[in-house]
This record gives structure tokens, sequence and C-alpha cells, in this order.
């Protein structure tokens, strides 16, 4: 019953993502048939992931391009706009020093211009929180990440905690990882700050024997 009882567990090993490992080949034709075919769905599974990780990363690919393309029309078409529009609301106030009224509908221009412009730093920020992720070492990502932390912190004023531990090692990390960090993280804390309302959390994202812990848990 041996043989039976190594493909059992090989059958185990794949209902848990675990493809490695190949059955023996067996001198009873039946238990053979069986391992063989063990055999070939565990290569066809390898075969799906490999494609499936090809996949996902095409995605992320293609989600960053599109991310930069808009934070690129956004930084020349509107930043050149906004520019514009400071310019003429200027030369208007001193134009029409001795109108007050008029001066004070220029002061709440100015005051939605200025308003308009943080705004879209802030998106310009949230779409490509850095010029090129090529050139991030961890101890970039690292402050990266603990910016984007304090960033959510101080929208959220003083209510809501976050506590973390960022320790990413001394090995730096791929352009994909570095994105998939980051994205992994921003999204858990959109979520946080619009959803659940939390008053504490925890975020801890750790590199131990070659392997990232990542977790965000709230209350």
């Amino acid at each position: 019953l041996n043989p039976l009882k190594d493909a059992l567990s090989q059958l185990q090993k794949l209902s848990h993502n675990q493809y490695e490992g190949v059955l023996r080949r067996s001198d009873i034709q039946e238990v053979r048939e069986v391992n063989e075919a063990i055999n070939t769905l565990s290569q066809s599974l390898i075969d799906l992931e490999k494609s499936r990780q090809m996949l996902s990363a095409k995605l992320i690919s293609t989600q960053e391009d599109e991310r930069a393309r808009i934070s690129r029309e956004l930084h020349d078409e509107l930043g050149q706009k906004i520019a514009v529009i400071r310019f003429n609301a200027s030369f208007l106030e001193k134009s029409l020093s001795s109108n007050s009224s008029a001066l004070q509908s220029i002061q709440d221009i100015k005051l939605a211009i200025k308003d308009i412009d943080l705004e879209v730093k802030t998106l310009l920020k949230s779409l490509r929180p850095d010029k090129n992720f090529l050139e991030l070492n961890n101890d970039s990502l690292k402050k990266l990440l603990i910016d984007l932390i304090k960033t959510w912190q101080d929208a959220n004023g003083q209510t809501a905690q976050f506590n973390y531990e960022i320790e990413l090692g001394n090995q730096d990390f791929s352009v994909q990882i570095n994105l998939i960090l980051f994205r992994i993280t921003q999204e858990a804390l959109t979520n946080i700050a619009k959803h659940a309302n939390a008053q504490h959390n925890d975020i801890q994202i750790l590199v131990k024997n070659k392997k990232i812990y990542w977790s965000i848990t709230d209350d």
C-alpha cells in the first residue's frame, strides 16, 4: 500500500498548492498509471501557476503604465492651467486695487486655486509616489511606506492610531515587488480610512529568511 500512500500524499500537497515532487515509476501497472496521471496533473498546475504569475506581472505593469500616463497628463495639462489662472488672478488683483468687492472675489479665487493645486499634488503622489521605482533601494522604499502611513494618520487626525514596524532587510527588491508592497499597503489603508473607521491599526512588513511577511490589522 506504500505506493498508494505516496500518491495520496502527493494529491494532498497539490490541494495545498505545493506542486513540487514527482512520484516514482512503479512496477505495478495500475499504480504506474495513477502516478503518471498525478505527475501530469502536477506539471499542468505548475504551468498554470507560471502563466498566472506572468499575467499578474503584466497586469501590474499595465496598471502602473496607465497611472504614469495619467500622472504626466495631470502634471502637464492641469498644472499649466492652474499656473495660468494664478497668474491672471494676481494680475487682476493689482489692476483692481480700488474695487474692494472684486478684490475679495479674486482672493476667493486664489484660495480655491491653492486648494486645487494641493489636491492635484496629493493625487499625483497617490498615482505615482516616486518618479522611478527602479531607483528605490530598501531604505527609500521603507521611507516611502512610512510616509504613506503618516499621510493617512494625518488625514484621520489624532483619533486613529497607526502603529507600524517595517524591516526590509539588506537585499533590495525587484521593481515589481516594490510596487506590490506599496500598492497593497495603499489599498489596505484606503479601505481602513473609508470603510472600517478603525481607531487602532497595526502594520507589519518584515523580511525573515528571504520571505516577506506583510500584515495590516485593525479593530
